[in-house]
């Protein structure tokens, strides 16, 4: 049947006097005078509240409009395929594919469906899982924990084998985050700083004057520590960094004792902060100069931490002059380092090496003192694993060769 057009609405509720007395029968004559042949043949089959003699369920899946189990159980497949709630993601074609009967197809749907049945729930179903799959792969799904096979939370600290924090890995993985966040990180030619020829105490204060690391009193302040802002040294300006290496009269006196015044007032090198001269004496000056400058720097500092602690300071002079034999030894001691450790075959190098398992391995060393009759002997005990078991040492009044000694 046809649906009535809104202007026919409108003229039917108009008139709705044209229903019968009993309210519920359309009254024909009139509805029949008032309409065209069509419009009133559709609103006669219209059928009124009191027409309708009983209301009833219809299901509308099936003809008879009775419910079954077969529609039923199509309209929930329909729904559930259709609904992402229900989807699990997987390789599905594969389980389909698989060359084995249909039944075994059927139980590895309900297992990856969540559908497999055990005594209790959320515990593998040992021996349908080992049936099912390989050795190695039933080995691994039955040690994937269920959420009610585990009995109590624990923290767990995944950096370490035994799952326990040690401050050991608890730094590295701080400075594995350090290392790679931008906020802490200080554009500059670090590798000029790390080649300086220079002892490793003196690129660790450079470091902490790039960084920003070094207790100055203006440094101070600036983390809300009350104290005075003069230099301890010259008590006339405020210190900070510039100041206590570059513009105090004492450390522009002790460049120039130490032959580095063309470094100092090069104009290259007048940027308006420590840390930008210091990287660029470092990129532009030799390996030599870069060790020379930073020795003084390191000179510079202890000469003010010892002024300000122990009341005790030396002349320029003085710390030009400790700045160059104190360079010049460790350099000519390092270069003769250096040259034995080139000259030292892999060949001439015996390391030690640890026992097989179950052994303990035992070395022995003898000394021998001149002039005394005596022999020293020395013991060593170490297990496979390079632990230190035991120790001894004991002296003889005798006296044996070397070649003894080493036998």
């Amino acid at each position: 049947m046809g649906a009535l057009t809104s202007t026919s609405r409108c003229i039917l509720v108009i008139c709705q006097r044209l229903l019968h007395e009993n309210y519920n029968v359309w009254n024909i004559d009139k509805v029949r005078n008032l309409f065209s042949e069509d419009v009133a043949k559709r609103i006669l089959e219209t059928p009124l509240v009191s027409s309708v003699h009983e209301d009833k369920v219809v299901w509308e899946e099936e003809r008879n409009e009775c419910y079954s189990v077969k529609s039923g159980y199509k309209l929930a497949m329909c729904y559930i395929i259709g609904n992402d709630t229900y989807h699990v993601a997987g390789n599905w074609n594969g389980i389909w594919k698989a060359q084995v009967p249909h039944k075994t197809h059927h139980l590895l749907w309900r297992l990856c469906r969540g559908c497999l049945p055990t005594r209790y729930r959320n515990v593998w179903n040992i021996d349908k899982v080992r049936n099912l799959f390989s050795e190695d792969v039933a080995k691994r799904i039955l040690e994937t924990p269920l959420v009610s096979s585990v009995h109590e939370d624990k923290v767990v600290w995944e950096e370490e084998r035994n799952e326990c924090y040690s401050v050991k890995s608890g730094y590295k993985l701080a400075m594995c985050y350090i290392i790679g966040n931008d906020t802490y990180h200080v554009a500059g030619n670090w590798n000029g700083i790390w080649k300086a020829q220079v002892p490793h105490k003196t690129h660790h204060l450079l470091w902490r004057l790039c960084r920003g690391c070094l207790p100055t009193r203006y440094r101070l302040l600036e983390r809300r520590l009350e104290c005075t802002l003069n230099c301890p040294v010259c008590d006339e300006e405020i210190e900070d960094e510039l100041h206590i290496f570059f513009r105090c009269a004492v450390a522009r006196d002790s460049w120039c004792a130490a032959g580095l015044s063309s470094v100092l007032h090069n104009a290259a090198y007048q940027q308006i902060n420590a840390m930008d001269r210091i990287f660029a004496v470092c990129s532009n000056e030799s390996n030599d100069t870069a060790g020379r400058v930073t020795m003084l720097l390191w000179c510079i500092w202890h000469n003010r931490n010892d002024k300000l602690w122990n009341d005790n300071v030396q002349m320029p002079r003085q710390i030009g002059r400790y700045v160059f034999d104190a360079w010049n030894d460790w350099y000519s001691v390092h270069k003769l380092q250096s040259n034995s450790v080139s000259g030292t075959t892999e060949a001439d190098l015996v390391r030690w090496e640890k026992p097989v398992l179950g052994w303990v391995k035992c070395n022995v060393d003898v000394a021998f003192v001149s002039g005394s009759g005596r022999t020293s002997v020395e013991l060593c005990f170490r297990d496979n694993s390079c632990q230190f078991m035991v120790g001894k040492t004991q002296w003889r009044q005798t006296v044996i060769s070397s070649v003894e000694g080493e036998a």
